[in-house]
């Protein structure tokens, strides 16, 4: 059974995104949804901080798959659990202006799809294997740009 963060926060401090990041914004929102306030000494503005700082035993922290393996260098030294509570969903857009640059947002499009198909969503899957279809690539990221 993965830990409460009860249990986490009587153990090790939690390590934030500060506020000022997106990441940290909606962590702090999602506690606040849940009435809760946590304790944490520890801020960093990057993925690679605060997974570096976990994976060396220094604390705790909410981050999303793609922050974990953009920060993990050895995997062994993690242990991904499901969060506690309501879970949090996020959506990538590529955006443009209409008529403008030619077939490059297509190709771009179409690049990032692959490397995210063929590299990055298996690694995800192998790294957090409960996660199942809780990262995906969302059906209408499949339709041609």
């Amino acid at each position: 059974k993965p830990p409460s963060m009860d249990d986490l926060t009587d153990r090790l401090p939690l390590i934030r995104y500060t506020r000022r990041t997106q990441m940290g914004w909606s962590i702090e929102s999602q506690f606040k949804r849940m009435g809760l306030t946590l304790p944490g000494k520890l801020e960093f503005d990057s993925s690679e901080d605060v997974i570096a700082m976990v994976a060396a035993g220094r604390g705790w922290a909410v981050s999303v798959p793609s922050h974990i393996l953009h920060g993990l260098r050895e995997p062994a030294t993690l242990d991904p659990v499901p969060f506690p509570g309501p879970g949090f969903h996020r959506t990538v857009n590529l955006v443009v202006r209409s008529a403008e640059l030619g077939t490059v947002p297509a190709e771009v499009h179409g690049l990032c799809l692959e490397v995210l198909a063929r590299d990055v969503v298996p690694r995800i899957h192998r790294l957090i294997p409960w996660l199942g279809d809780g990262f995906e690539l969302a059906a209408s990221s499949l339709e041609r740009f």
